[in-house]
Parts: C-alpha cells; structure tokens; sequence
C-alpha cells in the first residue's frame, strides 16, 4: 500500500468544503467522486490531481479514493504521480 496522486479534472463541489474530480478512463468514459478538499490538488483544474492509496491485487493496481464509501477504480502507472 502507498499514497500517490491520480490526475483528474477537479471541479468545484456542492459545498466549500468538497471537489467533484473526474477521472478519465482509457475507454473514453470518465467517473465522478466527490472528496474533501484536503485531499486534492488543483491549481490547474484541468491538470489536477486527488491523493489516494494504491494497493496491488492479482497484478492490477487499484487507487482507493479518499470518498465515505472509500470507492476504488483499477489505474495503471500512467494514470498516477508519486507523491
């Protein structure tokens, strides 16, 4: 398990305090979460990013996201950035 950054677009959320990011698929899709701003940068909402766990499980890697439901999406190495 390690911390890292999965790059997203980060929009702003229904309250102050929370972000929408959305994260593209390699299929064209994307996927929406809401998380607390604490865990996303976005200085450039187009180039943003949101800090989540990175577990590995029968070879593919996982992103756990800092959401209530702690929701995760597989990732490959391209899609994240250390920390």
């Amino acid at each position: 398990m390690r911390r890292s950054w999965l790059k997203c677009q980060v929009l702003k959320g229904m309250f102050s305090d929370e972000r929408t990011v959305i994260v593209r698929r390699k299929d064209n899709g994307t996927i929406e979460f809401i998380v607390s701003e604490t865990f996303v940068n976005d200085t450039d909402p187009d180039a943003g990013k949101v800090e989540v766990t990175v577990i590995e499980r029968g070879g593919q890697k996982w992103a756990v996201l800092p959401t209530s439901y702690r929701e995760s999406i597989p990732v490959d190495d391209s899609e994240l950035v250390p920390t």
